[in-house]
């Protein structure tokens, strides 16, 4: 389960955006100027209904030209407002990851809505819009998602710890038992047969 805050609430012109910390998620690439590295892209889980369903027949939908929409989407940052192919918008700062089963921009109809239509793009804009709202209102979100990934890596590994302490135990009291069967047999071989043990 990928770890998160509870959401908190923020407003956009077609209705409310609950956004939720999310853990960080390491991203591996190759980058024509540094090599194969691995950057840490700070996530939030967001949507336009508590049930975090894009629900657009949930009361808490979005209303763009009298028409009802929904949003769920994992949303990374990532600043590329300095590459060559950006526009310069905040839109070059928030990126879309995911959309769950049935998430993503949906319609009243709870189809998706299609890709560089002008909803799609007014959606997007508001995302990214309340996103900068968020960003600027809960400063540090970024470190505190990559804190979540750490955690639950140290909680993984810790529990593994846990697990691999239980099972050394555990051949621990069989190799004793094992040493306690053994004993008396060893004790009655003859001095010649014993020299033959190796220790």
């Amino acid at each position: 389960m990928n770890p998160e805050t509870n959401p908190v609430t923020v407003d956009t012109r077609y209705g409310k955006l609950l956004v939720a910390v999310s853990s960080a998620k390491e991203d591996s690439f190759h980058d024509w100027e540094r090599g194969n590295v691995t950057e840490l892209r700070p996530r939030v889980r967001i949507a336009s209904d508590p049930t975090f369903e894009a629900d657009p027949g949930h009361v808490d939908h979005w209303t763009i030209r009298g028409r009802a929409y929904a949003v769920h989407q994992t949303v990374y940052f990532r600043d590329l407002s300095k590459a060559d192919y950006a526009s310069g918008t905040n839109l070059d700062l928030w990126h879309s990851e995911e959309s769950p089963y049935r998430g993503g921009f949906r319609n009243d109809r709870r189809a998706q809505v299609e890709y560089r239509t002008k909803t799609y793009d007014l959606m997007r804009q508001a995302v990214a819009d309340a996103l900068d709202v968020f960003a600027k209102e809960h400063q540090g979100w970024d470190d505190f998602s990559v804190y979540l990934l750490k955690a639950s890596k140290r909680d993984s590994e810790m529990s593994k710890y846990a697990r691999l302490l239980k099972e050394a135990e555990e051949h621990k009291v069989q190799g004793e038992k094992f040493d306690q069967e053994a004993a008396p047999l060893y004790e009655s071989l003859p001095a010649d047969l014993r020299a033959l043990v190796r220790t």
